[in-house]
């Protein structure tokens, strides 16, 4: 496995658990049905037709396509351009970017708590803007606002594209809208039967929290100490 390979993998490890996060996991119904204009009651009645499935997917499609814009063009491209940058400084670049990685990691964890990533930074939307675009630009506001529950695995994962030398940032950081967009398409697709194990899947979100914590605390050591290299190695076989 090359060690831009497992960056990558990581990327998308973590905008998967952002998904299954406590505070964005359990608003999924409700920007579906935002998104679709179908009542989230009439999705648990089991009222999907195949029409209906697709225009929620296809709604789904266009708002996942306007977060992974902002993701990957505005972030991406400032990590990479970053990069650029703390290439000179390799060494230094991947310990103290190392250092902030783990941070974030351990506040994912919950052992402690930093005030500015618990505020309230959401821009709300009373009204969807009307078709697909409408959806999209929906998607980007979803990118902006929703810092506190994004703020730290996207910001483990944007400072990890900027300070290691291994991957592209802007494919690191497509990586991690992967993560967040496959379980949410899969939602819209499912219907009903993604409100049959929601419940159960609410009950394990802090845990999820804790296991991605534990793996951005890894990163950053594994990048403080120059093991990088190595644990890709040892993972490649």
């Amino acid at each position: 496995m090359r060690p831009e390979d497992l960056s990558y993998g990581i990327a998308f490890l973590v905008g998967l658990g952002c998904f299954f996060s406590p505070c964005i996991l359990p608003l999924i119904p409700a920007y579906l049905s935002f998104l679709s204009g179908i009542s989230t009651a009439q999705v648990k009645e089991g009222g999907m037709s195949s029409k209906k499935r697709w225009v929620t997917f296809s709604h789904g499609v266009m708002f996942v396509l306007g977060f992974s814009v902002v993701f990957v063009v505005l972030l991406g491209g400032a990590g990479q351009a970053l990069k650029g940058v703390l290439l000179e400084h390799k060494v230094l670049a991947a310990r103290i970017g190392g250092g902030i990685v783990a941070l974030f990691g351990i506040y994912l964890t919950g052992l402690f708590k930093l005030g500015f990533l618990e505020r309230e930074w959401r821009f709300h939307l009373t009204n969807k803007p009307m078709g697909y675009l409408g959806s999209a630009l929906v998607g980007v506001v979803f990118a902006f606002g929703w810092t506190p529950c994004l703020g730290p695995g996207l910001g483990a994962i944007l400072t990890f594209s900027a300070s290691s030398p291994h991957g592209s940032a802007m494919a690191m950081m497509g990586f991690f809208a992967l993560g967040l967009a496959v379980p949410f398409l899969l939602a819209a697709i499912a219907g009903e039967t993604f409100f049959r194990y929601f419940g159960a899947l609410k009950r394990h979100t802090r845990t999820i929290s804790i296991v991605a914590g534990l793996i951005l605390v890894a990163v950053g050591i594994s990048m403080m100490a120059g093991w990088f290299n190595r644990l890709s190695f040892l993972l490649g076989g």
